[in-house]
């Protein structure tokens, strides 16, 4: 038994969420890597190997050269998340929803005054993608997205 660990309703939340959000992160870009090239490999010239190549272009690089590719690419990504989202237990979702930005917000408020259920899958997925999906992003490397962002360097 560790006797340095304290218990706390807040270490468990944070880690019970941490967890959550780390499997939601490699559910999603297995499935992303999966996935042969989605958007941008139209005629074969790009050489990415999958659609998470092609996120982590985007990513890596600040947007897509087209609306249409960038639009795309958010749908899709949005609609994967949401459904591995949709596969958590209620406890893990809530307690995913209690570490995004609107969660803490809502704790602050006053218990009388605030929504009973304001849990949103929305909130979830934004969170995945701008605190998770973007960081491993940036530390993906592969072959291919190198010479793919040599092209336009």
């Amino acid at each position: 038994m560790n006797t340095e660990r304290t218990l706390s309703e807040f270490h468990i939340l944070r880690e019970l969420a941490e967890d959550v959000y780390e499997r939601l992160t490699e559910s999603a870009i297995r499935i992303f890597s999966e996935d042969g090239p989605c958007l941008f490999e139209v005629d074969g010239a790009t050489g990415l190997k999958s659609c998470w190549e092609e996120m982590c272009y985007y990513f890596k690089e600040g947007g897509c050269r087209f609306a249409l590719d960038k639009q795309n690419l958010m749908v899709y990504m949005y609609n994967v998340l949401e459904g591995e989202i949709a596969k958590l237990k209620q406890h893990e979702r809530d307690s995913a929803w209690l570490r995004t930005k609107k969660g803490a917000e809502w704790d602050c408020e006053d218990e009388s005054e605030r929504d009973v259920n304001p849990v949103c899958s929305e909130d979830i997925r934004d969170h995945v993608i701008d605190e998770y999906l973007k960081y491993a992003a940036w530390k993906y490397e592969s072959e291919s997205l190198d010479k793919y962002m040599e092209q336009f360097n």
